[in-house]
């Protein structure tokens, strides 16, 4: 039932995040199978929408058995220890918002956070996207 889901979720989620649906590898398959799921559904559904805004798989994601991991950028990797939370947060909201194709309302929404919070906090970046 888990790929069944999956699939459900990727194709739920396209349009609201003006996406095409994921096709799923073999590795994403055994994944599924293999997964313990302790968040259940609804975590099935947030990992499908990591996946589909950061464009990656869900292999990708979970090769270290953290999903932490896929929010890192690879120039980072290994020295995130060194990173400040506000780096961390900066790389994360920026990757959600590139992922969202620049919309911030989309963005924001999933993030949880208000539209002028994301708007701020890219002022105070000097960031415009």
């Amino acid at each position: 039932d888990i790929p069944l889901l999956a699939q459900h979720f990727s194709e739920e989620l396209a349009p609201k995040l003006k996406r095409i649906p994921l096709e799923f590898s073999k590795a994403d398959l055994a994944f599924f199978n293999n997964y313990n799921w302790p968040g259940n559904v609804r975590e099935l559904k947030n990992v499908v929408e990591r996946s589909m805004l950061l464009n990656r798989s869900l292999e990708e994601c979970y090769q270290t058995g953290s999903t932490i991991d896929c929010l890192v950028p690879p120039a980072l990797k290994g020295r995130t220890e060194e990173l400040e939370l506000c780096e961390v947060e900066k790389n994360h909201i920026l990757k959600v918002l590139n992922g969202a194709d620049g919309n911030k309302s989309a963005a924001s929404r999933l993030l949880g956070i208000a539209r002028k919070t994301l708007e701020r906090k890219l002022k105070d970046w000097n960031t415009e996207l």
